[in-house]
């Protein structure tokens, strides 16, 4: 059983550190998440953007309003969370949905939504997908 779950364990590793966003320690085998995406996360209108996908959807035009940024500015912000796998997009239409890709970083987003929320404007959504 022991040696199942240490496998289950690597395939999550190497599955999630594909993206950079999982880090792995050989010595203990914890899979933890990755300090430099803490610094991404850190952007209050980065943060802006993931805490609005976090209750679905949203379309640039949506997110460059929220973010009170250009659009050329938002497309960036988007373009390196795209790269760097926080974030999916899909066309519909004209317009260009983005979302959260992982969603094991929904806990995460939450939890700083929440804690930066009162100070940035921003709000956790207490019932995603609602």
């Amino acid at each position: 059983a022991s040696l199942r779950r240490q496998r289950e364990q690597l395939a999550l590793v190497f599955e999630a550190t594909g993206s950079g966003i999982w880090d792995h320690d050989l010595e203990t085998g914890r899979v933890f998440f990755s300090d430099s995406y803490l610094r991404i996360l850190g952007h209050p209108q980065r943060l802006r953007m993931l805490c609005r996908m976090d209750e679905g959807e949203a379309s640039v035009r949506e997110l460059v309003d929220l973010a009170g940024l250009s659009q050329s500015s938002v497309s960036q912000h988007l373009a390196m969370l795209r790269k760097r796998a926080l974030v999916a997009a899909r066309s519909d239409g004209q317009s260009r949905l983005y979302r959260l890709k992982d969603p094991r970083l929904t806990a995460i987003i939450r939890a700083l939504c929440d804690i930066c929320g009162k100070a940035n404007g921003l709000e956790a959504n207490p019932n995603p997908g609602s």
